[in-house]
């Protein structure tokens, strides 16, 4: 049998091919059903490359045969966990499994090793690196995303009071400006503008 090796599958650009079907896709509840176990027979495949293993040789780790490899790759065979708990740990890996896949994310293969060993360094598990990683970029951006905010409300409000500043000047001999007695928008709690009718 002629397998493809990942790279060759990389080429092809199935990733690319599955991304643009999905944002075409009418139903993309049913892709969404479907997603995480291509997703999955992709890694395995990637892991398996990367190691120099044939399916016959995955096969016989996992203690069953070539036949059952090629089926899951295939898609020809709907996984259990056994099987894909099984196959994690043939490939070296731990199984994962999450409802929250929307929120999921995979430290791609070639950055793996990278990640293992600054977690082995840092004394704590990749697991725990990965989600520290994760949790201190998203507060980073959420910090970021915030005081980008605070610039714009800032700078709105300067633009305003500069605005006041000129209906002020202008106020004694401009029949054209609305009542200038009153401000055109005043601050109130956190920033927010209260627009003056």
């Amino acid at each position: 049998m002629n397998e493809k090796t990942f790279q060759e599958i990389k080429e092809e650009s199935v990733l690319d091919m599955l991304d643009k079907q999905y944002l075409e896709a009418e139903n993309k509840n049913e892709l969404d059903y479907w997603t995480p176990l291509s997703k999955i027979i992709l890694e395995s495949i990637e892991l398996r490359d990367s190691k120099g293993m044939s399916q016959t040789d995955l096969a016989k780790v996992m203690k069953t045969r070539q036949s059952v490899i090629s089926r899951f790759e295939n898609m020809g065979r709907l996984p259990n966990y056994d099987f894909v708990a099984r196959l994690a740990l043939a490939l070296d890996h731990s199984p994962g499994m999450t409802l929250y896949g929307d929120y999921m994310a995979v430290v791609p293969i070639e950055k793996q090793s990278l990640i293992k060993e600054i977690a082995d360094r840092e004394n704590v598990s990749t697991r725990k690196f990965v989600q520290t990683m994760l949790d201190r970029e998203i507060t980073f951006k959420t910090n970021t995303y915030d005081e980008q905010l605070m610039r714009v409300d800032n700078t709105n409000y300067d633009t305003i009071l500069a605005f006041n500043n000129c209906v002020e000047k202008n106020k004694s001999g401009n029949e054209n400006i609305q009542d200038s007695t009153k401000p055109i928008a005043h601050v109130i709690p956190e920033n927010k503008f209260d627009i003056a009718s």
